[in-house]
């Protein structure tokens, strides 16, 4: 079996080599995805139940491999990490819950004596396609609710949090319960993730494919999903505005900004994008966040105290500090930060800048494929 390098972004080295899946691994995952459906939809569902009850609680366990994990792979910070193992347990907890929420529906008729039912059934097999900036939340989300309620699930991680986004997650179900076949990981080099995702979404098995990740790859997706006429669930992501009006309370404002821009070094599509601020309280306010941002802990994210991570590779380092570079020629104001990695290749000082132009890319919108993600 050949392997590829799951890269820690805050040393440099191999974190640990997952499998290189190529299409033919790809068609034996559906194939086994396929022959376990019949029997894993006809399960009862109070045994499926009790299969995610007892995954919740080892998910929940296993924070601080969780924190390791994410810090090795994607350079996560402890407290964003244990979030996500909080947040994963969670989301086994409630597609527990959701087994007896499945719910059908009484149709009209004007056929005497007759009650037409509607009845909602597994799909049999779904493609789950997860990012990395919160793998283990967007990861088990993509799975467990279709896996609680009869589906069966071929999934595929981010090539940069393979284990956090989808071989931890099966490992927690397997030991939890559920049989061979039904869950199914497929790991794969970079350079094959087009073929990969492709030979997924083109398998005429697969009914359905959820993805959440780049706009981008998002469109592609789409199109792919509609030429072989199968629903494909996507979310993108979203640009996200701080208002900060002329009655503010300013060190909420400032405390919201911090939060909001740099968890997980900028990196999630919750993260404020620009804060808008009243222009009588621009130049206080202005400097305050720009204070905290130069005060923040950045480093090694393995340190409790380290606040600011590297981000998930030098290509975003790179691409974030071109964006601001183009920023400030174009007539932005550095307040901090540079824009520049410093120290690996993959950390970069929170960025504060102001007067940034309103087509720039660190403004686009929601639709652009411009997206800063980094602590900008």
């Amino acid at each position: 079996m050949s392997t590829t390098p799951d890269t820690n972004p805050w040393i440099g080295g191999v974190h640990t080599e997952v499998a290189a899946d190529t299409a033919e691994d790809v068609r034996r995952a559906v194939d086994a995805a396929g022959a376990a459906s019949g029997q894993w939809a006809a399960t009862k569902s109070a045994m499926r139940r009790q299969i995610f009850l007892r995954a919740a609680r080892p998910m929940a366990d296993r924070t601080d491999d969780i924190v390791r994990i994410m810090a090795g792979e994607v350079g996560a910070t402890a407290p964003w990490a244990a979030f996500n193992a909080r947040l994963g347990a969670d989301i086994l907890l409630e597609a527990a819950a959701a087994v007896s929420q499945s719910a059908g529906q009484v149709l009209a008729t004007d056929a005497d004596g007759v009650i037409s039912t509607q009845a909602r059934v597994p799909k049999v097999v779904i493609a789950a396609i997860s990012p990395w900036n919160a793998p283990l939340v967007l990861g088990a989300r993509a799975i467990a609710l279709p896996l609680a309620l009869g589906d069966t699930v071929v999934m595929k991680p981010s090539e940069d949090a393979p284990v956090a986004c989808g071989l931890l997650i099966a490992d927690v179900l397997r030991e939890a319960g559920v049989p061979a076949g039904v869950l199914n990981a497929v790991t794969n080099d970079r350079a094959d993730a087009a073929e990969v995702v492709s030979a997924l979404v083109a398998d005429e098995r697969v009914h359905m494919v959820d993805f959440t990740g780049s706009i981008e790859v998002g469109r592609a997706i789409a199109v792919h999903a509609a030429r072989h006429l199968k629903p494909a669930r996507l979310e993108l992501g979203g640009e996200n505005t701080l208002l900060v009006l002329q009655d503010a309370d300013l060190d909420y404002a400032v405390d919201a900004a911090v939060l909001g821009s740099f968890v997980n070094s900028g990196q999630i599509r919750m993260c404020l994008g620009r804060v808008i601020v009243h222009r009588l309280l621009a130049e206080e306010f202005t400097a305050k966040p720009a204070a905290r941002a130069a005060g923040l802990n950045r480093g090694d994210p393995t340190d409790p105290a380290v606040a600011v991570g590297p981000v998930v590779n030098s290509r975003a380092a790179q691409r974030i500090a071109a964006l601001v570079e183009d920023a400030v020629a174009k007539g932005a104001t550095l307040a901090a930060g540079t824009g520049r990695p410093e120290g690996p290749d993959t950390l970069i000082r929170p960025v504060v800048l102001t007067g940034v132009t309103e087509r720039h890319p660190l403004r686009a919108d929601r639709r652009s494929h411009h997206r800063r993600s980094g602590a900008v």
